[in-house]
């Protein structure tokens, strides 16, 4: 009896054991479909083809990391719709569940090791390709295999919009202006996907991009730029061809670069110097602000 009663503890005891371990090895299962996610971003009224301007070109030249919490591994975006496919077939993500949601992250540009950016850098020339290369977007979300299988991104920058009002006294001076974002950090911290100006870093000049001007304007300029507040010292500057030099000092908030966010600046030059119609957002990009503030500046 005693021999039996050893026995049967035994048994108990390996069945214990296995169902453990089918237990723990459930726990960690995946399901075989691969993860097929679509990655959106904020929509513009005004698009154009790069990320930066709220588009995916999806021609294969656009690389996401996405993470499950546990994996990562790198896709490719595939058409102009955001839809993305992994790049590697060897180091897919999988659906953790058939019914259950999942946190995914991911962030543009990809990383080589698809570990999360710890800093980021914007161009102080953005007049060309430096615009694009400045561009950092991160996603936070919830998906499912029968659910929803969006990313939706989020522009960690702040964009700058710097548009120059028709006036007919300085029509020919204007004509062919430069103008200048001054006295702006370009790098930054990264904390859970967020910017956050680097504190340590000193203070540089940004040429901007320049885009068609749209309705009354002379001409239009947009940068990309670290969150941070400008105040009380040159913003922005503008040269004419008559060698007149216009600078704008924001004050108080005006100055508030957010990230995700955008401000519109429409600037008036003239005699006997320059006004600023500040529109500070409190939308995503491309969307319309919700407070005006008005500030007129001579120098």
């Amino acid at each position: 009896m005693r021999k039996q009663n050893v026995w049967a503890l035994c048994l108990i005891g390996m069945a214990c054991l296995v169902s453990c371990n089918n237990e723990q090895e459930f726990s960690y299962m995946k399901t075989d479909s691969p993860l097929n996610l679509t990655a959106v971003q904020v929509k513009q009224s005004v698009q154009s083809r790069a990320s930066s301007d709220n588009q995916w070109i999806g021609d294969g030249t656009e690389h996401v990391s996405v993470s499950d919490g546990s994996d990562a591994a790198t896709y490719t975006v595939v058409n102009e719709n955001g839809e993305l496919q992994c790049s590697d077939e060897n180091n897919q993500l999988y659906w953790a569940s058939a019914t259950e949601e999942q946190t995914v992250t991911a962030w543009y540009p990809a990383t080589a090791d698809n570990k999360l950016w710890e800093s980021w850098t914007v161009k102080s020339d953005q007049s060309g390709d430096g615009y694009q290369q400045s561009d950092m977007m991160y996603a936070n979300t919830k998906v499912a295999l029968q659910g929803s299988h969006v990313l939706p991104f989020r522009h960690q920058t702040a964009k700058v919009i710097v548009h120059l009002l028709k006036n007919e006294v300085m029509a020919e001076e204007l004509a062919g202006a430069t103008v200048t974002i001054k006295n702006v950090a370009l790098q930054g911290n990264v904390n859970e996907g967020a910017l956050i100006r680097n504190e340590q870093a000193g203070v540089e000049d940004v040429n901007p991009k320049a885009v068609s001007p749209m309705k009354d304007y002379l001409a239009s300029y947009e940068a990309l730029l670290i969150p941070q507040l400008v105040k009380d010292k040159v913003f922005i500057e503008i040269k004419t061809t008559g060698g007149k030099t216009f600078t704008y000092k924001p004050k108080g908030n005006e100055g508030l670069l957010e990230g995700t966010y955008q401000n519109i600046y429409y600037v008036t030059v003239g005699k006997p110097g320059i006004s600023v119609v500040v529109e500070r957002g409190g939308l995503q990009w491309g969307q319309e602000g919700e407070d005006q503030i008005v500030d007129m500046t001579h120098e």
